[in-house]
């Protein structure tokens, strides 16, 4: 997205959520990045245009300390999947969604995943599949007539894109089956559905998203992207150790990476990003998932960007602090002039503040404090000339 393509309004909004936060909204990211658009161009080209379009998947880790902008990077992915046609879901993991419980992830992605449908943001399964029944959606008869591991939510799926009034007892109990909730089988015999049951639980929540990738993938969608953000230390063991709740959120990982070579999960690229040190925990305690993620580090920038896991200073081409504060200040005076306020003099303020940021940030952890002292300047000047 460049700088014409949003309002003054739409960057006001975004620099008043970065003073606060450190990052831009979802849907202003591209306008604030800083040094990331050459692995971007990498992504799109040879993951979403050739890898996925040709039926293939992957799993890839961005690792990075607190604040080194591991958040930013997903919602940059996300904004480019779904700008290339996939239906995304990104999770953040927390004491409150925790990645082993499948059941509540499961969940969580049917009723927040996003779509771009006919160039309309569209959220939730129901909404999406409904929407693409309006458009014509091809596939049905495959859908309707191809095997998949839970045929009952299959069925859900071929029914919904058939409703062509969301507000009906059938249409609420098919939304109601398709997001995860418990749903009876004579509640759906009453509204006349059949064919559909076996709500989500906890066994069947693995065919409930392989069911729900390949059908969207014949209904025409370009792929699926799951990003999944660690918030809270959840993968990180104390003492060195992981618990019997870390290791079985380590096998999920497992099942994903698997799913994605062995071609279960078709068209399909899973994110996560995870802080430092969990991998290495993971080599000792839980070899099935470290030896299947090999260990690269310091490659040079354009061979390592095929490998499964990078540092988040490996995709962004600003990587000397310095540089970063330098085209960061470039990035804000542009967007401070857009919103008709004067630059003069604001490089070097910002220059100072930054840099004062980045001496008592150790490490790669200063990106977050150093936008939102950046954001701060920039809104302070556009104030000023709003009074």
């Amino acid at each position: 997205m460049y700088l014409t393509d949003v309002t003054p309004d739409a960057i006001i909004t975004a620099l008043e959520t970065m003073a606060e936060y450190g990052e831009p909204p979802q849907t202003n990211a591209s306008v604030f990045d800083v040094g990331s658009d050459h692995y971007l161009r990498f992504f799109v080209e040879e993951i979403c245009d050739h890898l996925v379009a040709g039926g293939g998947s992957t799993c890839r880790f961005f690792e990075g300390p607190y604040g080194a902008g591991k958040t930013h990077l997903l919602k940059l992915l996300e904004e480019r999947a779904l700008e290339a046609g996939f239906a995304v879901v990104r999770t953040d993991l927390s004491s409150d969604l925790r990645l082993e419980d499948w059941k509540a992830i499961t969940r969580y992605i049917l009723q927040n995943m996003q779509a771009n449908i006919n160039g309309e943001p569209v959220r939730s399964l129901f909404n999406i599949v409904t929407s693409l029944g309006r458009q014509g959606a091809k596939g049905l008869a495959q859908l309707k007539t191809t095997p998949m591991p839970h045929p009952g939510f299959k069925n859900a799926i071929f029914q919904a894109v058939q409703q062509s009034n969301s507000n009906t007892t059938k249409a609420n109990l098919l939304r109601a089956f398709l997001h995860g909730d418990k749903v009876t089988a004579a509640d759906l015999k009453r509204a006349g559905i059949y064919g559909v049951k076996n709500s989500l639980n906890e066994r069947n929540a693995e065919a409930f998203i392989k069911t729900l990738i390949e059908s969207l993938n014949i209904l025409g969608l370009s792929g699926f992207m799951f990003l999944f953000d660690e918030n809270e230390k959840s993968f990180q063991p104390k003492g060195g150790k992981p618990n019997q709740k870390q290791l079985n959120a380590a096998n999920l990982m497992r099942h994903l990476v698997d799913g994605c070579i062995t071609g279960t999960l078709p068209r399909t690229i899973v994110v996560f990003t995870i802080l430092p040190g969990f991998l290495e925990t993971m080599i000792i305690h839980y070899q099935a998932l470290g030896q299947r993620l090999a260990m690269v580090r310091d490659q040079g920038i354009n061979g390592s960007w095929r490998w499964p896991v990078l540092g988040l200073e490996q995709v962004n081409t600003a990587r000397e602090a310095e540089l970063f504060l330098e085209q960061s200040i470039g990035r804000l005076c542009a967007v401070v002039e857009k919103c008709g306020a004067s630059c003069q003099g604001l490089a070097e303020t910002m220059n100072q503040q930054g840099t004062r940021i980045i001496e008592q940030n150790a490490g790669s952890g200063y990106k977050r404090d150093l936008m939102k002292g950046l954001a701060v300047l920039a809104m302070e000047r556009i104030r000023g000339r709003e009074r």
